[in-house]
């Protein structure tokens, strides 16, 4: 159907283009100083559409971990449900029997005795085990492995001691069980910001030794060109000059002095 006033047309295909070749108003890259990778990223992290991208990574790689701790300890939660569902079994076979059935089963199997003891103690100590409370349990062990997850990715983030005081986890609790979730969130997008504006760095970094290297060899075109790996020191590029060319430009220099 036809956009109406307040809706805007969806965008074309072809990095924000519309169908003639303009500009299409969705472009991300739109108003964006690309030689400044530094205010770049921030532009890019700041526009919501990218922000929904890293937080749908965020959420992914949350989910990865809690399903990556429920695989690895798979095998020991399902012992552990197959005793708590034996358990449960006798709980209610013994409850449905009256003291003399009881005692005609134990007369005919000694494992029987050994089974309504035990079953006589968790009624004295009220531990009955229910399907809810396998759930429950579950539920709990999957939150308590995101937390040793959230905690020990922010132990060894490299963030700074002001970003992980913002990011722990007593910040959170007011969401109740989906802090610990919303935790983990936050933690991925500092690191995903964090590392851009690393990168950001040194591409700044190599601008300016580039920028310093052509503004020496304007104020001084006799000096050496700087070797490749070693911007600090004038020394000759081997593989670009000559040996002749070397000697001559080595020998100049020693002139002036």
């Amino acid at each position: 159907k036809p956009p109406t006033s307040k809706e805007k047309p969806k965008a074309k295909e072809g990095d924000g283009e519309t169908k003639d070749g303009e500009e299409g108003k969705d472009d991300p890259f739109k108003g964006i100083d690309l030689n400044k990778p530094e205010e770049a990223l921030k532009a890019l992290l700041a526009n919501p559409k990218h922000a929904k991208v890293i937080q749908s990574w965020s959420d992914s790689a949350v989910a990865a971990q809690v399903q990556a701790a429920r695989e690895r300890d798979r095998p020991g939660i399902e012992a552990s449900e197959r005793e708590k569902a034996q358990i449960q079994g006798e709980d209610e076979h013994f409850a449905s029997m009256s003291q003399e059935e009881v005692a005609e089963e134990i007369g005919k199997d000694p494992k029987a005795a050994s089974a309504y003891a035990k079953y006589q103690a968790r009624q004295q100590q009220g531990a009955k085990v229910t399907p809810d409370g396998v759930a429950a349990a579950s539920t709990v062990y999957a939150l308590v492995a995101q937390i040793h997850t959230n905690t020990k990715m922010l132990e060894e983030s490299g963030l700074s001691v002001e970003k992980k005081a913002e990011l722990a986890g007593k910040n959170f609790t007011k969401h109740n069980q989906d802090g610990i979730f919303m935790w983990g969130e936050a933690i991925q997008t500092a690191l995903i910001e964090h590392s851009a504006e690393a990168r950001a760095q040194v591409l700044l970094s190599d601008k300016w030794d580039t920028f310093k290297e052509e503004r020496q060899a304007e104020e001084d075109p006799e000096r050496p060109p700087v070797a490749r790996g070693n911007r600090n020191s004038p020394v000759p590029d081997l593989l670009a000059e000559d040996s002749e060319s070397q000697m001559e430009s080595a020998l100049a220099h020693q002139d002036k002095k």
